[in-house]
């Protein structure tokens, strides 16, 4: 039976549809968290789990060649001439202010670069998977000589908010788990710290300094103790999550 073109064009555009979705549901992975969360198996702009993928300022949902305020699309040039998440006068352009505290999805990299079901996740939930997970530490994922954190779901509540770097014998790969690759972060035109520290945006406004915002940082020995607001023109990876 022969089919009109707009119907197999048609046809093609359901099956992508579908693809695309099957595709996101197999990255989504349940490491057993409270809130429900589903964490994705790779960074936005990673092919592979160990990938550091794109790097992104805050709010924004391209990379660029420089990362400094003249390049950043929410600022007028300068951090004290924010035109969108600002909290605070002095920090606005022409003193603006809004109440908006959490990325929107137009500006939340994940959602526009993988569909309205992802989205940046909060600090909030950053520190869930800190609290409720078992971290092991390794310089060489998968044969992949990147290092970072394997994140487990947790097999016992006493290794819920372990960091370590001899893990129990129990935990291997073939268990569930994520992979955070120890990614760095770029400033400028350069990249700083790849494969030592590991640097995360949130989608949370920083709300003592508009001009930052929060991200979360580890290196071999843990979480970087104060270290979880940057500013909004570093360039940072960003693991996208959904729920259930």
């Amino acid at each position: 039976m022969k089919r009109s073109l707009g119907a197999v064009i048609g046809i093609a555009l359901v099956v992508a549809l579908f693809s695309n979705c099957g595709k996101n549901d197999v990255d989504a992975v349940d490491l057993g968290l409270t809130s429900g969360t589903l964490w994705a198996t790779r960074n936005v702009g990673a092919v592979n789990q160990w990938d550091y993928g794109e790097y992104f300022m805050w709010g924004m949902t391209v990379e660029t060649i420089d990362y400094d305020w003249l390049n950043y699309s929410l600022c007028k040039a300068d951090q004290s001439r924010l035109t969108k998440y600002c909290n605070i006068a002095e920090y606005g352009d022409n003193g603006l202010t809004d109440t908006i505290s959490t990325l929107e999805a137009n500006d939340d990299a994940a959602t526009t670069k993988w569909g309205h079901r992802w989205l940046t996740p909060t600090m909030a939930q950053w520190y869930e998977l800190a609290n409720e997970c078992y971290w092991v530490w390794t310089s060489n994922y998968r044969n992949s000589k990147v290092c970072g954190y394997i994140v487990y779901k947790a097999k016992i509540d006493s290794d819920k908010g372990v960091f370590t770097r001899t893990p129990d014998a129990s935990y291997s790969t073939a268990d569930t788990h994520i992979f955070l690759p120890a990614n760095g972060y770029r400033y400028g035109q350069n990249y700083y710290y790849d494969n030592i520290f590991g640097n995360y945006w949130s989608g949370t406004l920083c709300k003592d300094y508009p001009c930052h915002a929060g991200n979360f940082v580890f290196d071999s020995t843990g979480i970087v103790p104060e270290s979880d607001w940057c500013s909004r023109i570093d360039g940072l990876s960003v693991r996208p999550v959904r729920k259930r």
